[in-house]
Parts: structure tokens; sequence; C-alpha cells
């Protein structure tokens, strides 16, 4: 049997610091929980002294003792005589974020070793299919090495001072609400693309979906500086480079495909290139890649690049686990995976999808999709906090008076209005453009 990983000491000197200072409770609850504490009676004071702190109650060895015997764990923690205690075993306050680094240091190897245990056990289930485990192992170690601690529910009066602290901080300061796209309209309405949010573009093919996401990308990539991860399982990352030089450059990507460009082609092609070669945009065009391999390297690529927007070409070709009985359980499963990565790495995540025909069908009626359009789950509708649909009139009438002219409906939007804005087609460079620049 071997000692599990724990400093008393400075366990114990932590506490004593929260007793004689303020500031080192500040310093303490920003990193540490109660579980990061090992021995029970030290996770039950330091469990007090963060709920008095909470009240805005003072905290010493008085209040704490009063605090400790309403809830009837005086005796439990070794009474006034180990609290007493605490305050003498501080060295220096001065020294407390060393304390608090040994004690969290302490806690993730005991996490560690825990998260190991139980892959172990898991190994040796026979009912577990490698994919699984693997998800699951991968799941642990990035939870421990992020240092995240799965909390339980939060008070609605903390959350409200959270919210009050962001709106003050707008209102002073002007923050950005999220990262913008580069589209005016679209981000006056949505206030840029925000962490855990999972958006649905669809369209039929030939709106330019595909475009408009890696519109978004090269613009959140050169001018915000924010990593993009794009996985596209339709188009090589030679046609996908080329789609992004073209738009960029503004060159005529059939004259681009067929190399007979102009004195001005090359000139845009440099001019172009330079501003955006070193945009951290990263592609992986892997066309069988599998949802939990989407998840492990959205997890990596957050690690270690720092990503800051995920898109994904499109969400029916990702191959889904195994063990699903019908096309309908499968998609329902990848748009709920979509969802919880983007939830558990703070990532808006654009995913693009297929529509069926249905609106092709409705004869001379409004060819605009809708909601029941959405091809192969009802749950794709379910999962994304926004659905946009891309809408061009005059794909199916020559005649149309708003000729490149796309309509980009907010079909569905958990945190506001649904509603259409509306963005220049720019057919030539496979780009959107915003209606007021032009």
């Amino acid at each position: 049997m071997k000692v599990m990983p724990s400093d008393i000491e400075a366990e114990q000197s932590i506490l004593g610091a929260c007793l004689i200072d303020k500031n080192a409770i500040v310093e303490t609850m920003e990193v540490l929980t109660k579980s990061d504490f090992y021995r029970e009676d030290n996770k039950v004071i330091f469990e007090c002294i963060n709920n008095m702190y909470s009240r805005n109650d003072p905290v010493d060895i008085i209040t704490l003792k009063n605090e400790l015997s309403l809830i009837g764990k005086l005796e439990a923690v070794g009474g006034i005589e180990y609290i007493a205690e605490l305050p003498e075993r501080v060295p220096t306050t001065a020294n407390v974020e060393k304390y608090i680094n040994i004690v969290k240091q302490k806690s993730i190897k005991r996490n560690l070793i825990e998260m190991s245990n139980e892959i172990s056990k898991k190994s040796f289930d026979e009912t577990i299919d490698t994919e699984q485990l693997t998800e699951f192992a991968e799941r642990k170690v990035y939870e421990v090495t992020q240092r995240k601690d799965i909390k339980g529910a939060s008070r609605l009066q903390d959350l409200i001072l959270e919210s009050m602290s962001k709106l003050e901080d707008l209102y002073n300061n002007g923050t950005k609400k999220g990262i913008p796209t580069g589209f005016i309209d679209i981000d006056r309405r949505m206030g840029g693309l925000k962490g855990s949010e999972l958006i649905v573009l669809a369209a039929r093919p030939g709106m330019g979906k595909s475009a408009f996401s890696l519109n978004i990308a090269t613009h959140v990539a050169k001018v915000e500086k924010v990593p993009v991860l794009i996985f596209n399982l339709e188009m090589g990352k030679d046609q996908l480079t080329d789609r992004i030089i073209c738009s960029e450059c503004l060159i005529d990507s059939r004259k681009y495909r067929d190399g007979k460009l102009d004195e001005n082609d090359w000139i845009n092609l440099t001019n172009g290139i330079s501003q955006f070669s070193d945009a951290p945009i990263y592609i992986d065009d892997n066309s069988s890649i599998t949802i939990s391999e989407i998840r492990s390297k959205c997890r990596k690529m957050k690690n270690e690049n720092k990503i800051g927007l995920v898109i994904i070409d499109y969400l029916q070709l990702i191959t889904p686990s195994k063990g699903k009985n019908s096309r309908e359980q499968e998609v329902a499963e990848i748009s709920r995976t979509l969802k919880l990565i983007a939830k558990e790495l703070n990532l808006p995540i654009i995913a693009l999808s297929q529509l069926s025909r249905a609106n092709e069908k409705r004869g001379d009626k409004d060819k605009r999709p809708m909601l029941s359009d959405l091809r192969d789950s009802g749950s794709i509708e379910q999962d994304a906090d926004i659905v946009l649909f891309i809408h061009r009139e005059d794909r199916y009438n020559e005649t149309a008076e708003n000729k490149n002219i796309a309509e980009i409906n907010f079909a569905k939007f958990r945190a506001g209005e649904p509603g259409i804005e509306k963005l220049l087609w720019m057919g030539q460079y496979t780009k959107f453009q915003n209606l007021s620049y032009q």
C-alpha cells in the first residue's frame, strides 16, 4: 500500500493564511476547490471559509468556529484547538500562491492515479470496445491536465453577479461579445461567435455554404488572429486552399483553375497572399474521420494551438460510432457529440449540414428552406444553438430581381430573435460580401 500524494502542511498553511489575510481567500478560491484538499477536516474547513466569504461574512478564528458549530462539524475537525493552530502554521502569507500550487499539483497526481485505476478496470471489461475505451481515457486525461473540476449546480445569485460583471465590462469598455465573423449585419444580430455554441449552417447544393464558412474562417484567423480548425470531409486540402486563395485575392476561380491569370490577377495574388499566408488556419481533410477522432483532435488542437473556432464540412459525412440501429440515430449521436465538444472546450463550432429536397418539390411556392428540411434527424435542430439557412432566389429563378443577393436566415436562434440578413454573393470568387461595403 502506498500513501496517496498530499502535503498536509501546505493545506494547513493555506487555511491559516485565509484566516489572516482576505486576499489569500481570493487567491485560493480562484484555483482550488474542496476536492483538492486531501484531509477531510481540511476539506470541511475550506468549504466553510468559502461559504462565509461568499456571504461576505468576516472570516477569522471566532467566526469560523461559530460556522462549524452551526453545521455540527466543529468537533469533527478537531475543535477550536485545531482551528487556532492553523494561523501559527503559516510562515508568511506572501507565499500563499506557492502553497496553493503545491496542493493543486498533489491533487492532480491523485486524480491521475484514480483515473489510471478506472481505465485499467474498464480495460478488462470485454463489453467495452476499444473506441469507447480510448474516448473515455482521452476525456479523463484532458479533464485532469486542464485542471477541470466537475462542479455541481451553481447558485442563481452567483450567476447573476457574473452576468452583471460582464454587462458592466461591455458598457464601460465595449468588450466584444464574441469573435466577429467579418459580416457586419450577421455580427450585429448574433454578437459574434461565442464559446460553447453549436451553429448549424445548412443549404441546398450550390448555395455557397462552404464558401460562407471559409469566408468566416479566413476573417477570424487573418483579422481577429484567432486560430481556426477546419475539418473538410468532402474536399481535399489542395482544393480548399485554392478556394481560399481565390476568395481572399479576388481572382476568378475558373481563370485560377486553368492557370490563365492576367497582370492584375498576379498583382492581386501577390498582395492577397502576403496578408493571410500566416493566418492560423489548420485543415484536416480525412474523409473517413469518426466523431471520436474529431473530439480527440479538437482537444489536442485546443491544448497545443489555442484554437478558437472549429468548422466541419459537413455533418452527415462524419463516421458515427458503432452499434447504432438507424441513420437517424447515427446523426443524432453526431450532432449531440458536437454540442458536447463545443461546451467542453468552450469553442464555437460551425457544422455544415445537408438539406432534403423538400423545398425544391414545393412547385411554384416559396422555396426558402425550413427547419423541417434538415436532413436525417430532428436532433440537429434540437442540439443547435443557431440554425442558419442560405437561400439565393436567382438559383431557382433567372429573372429574379435580386440577382446575387443571398439571404442568411436565422431559422433558429436560441439566444435571440430569428430573422433574415442579406449578403452579396460574388460567385466568380466564391465569396460573400457585406452589402453595405459593396
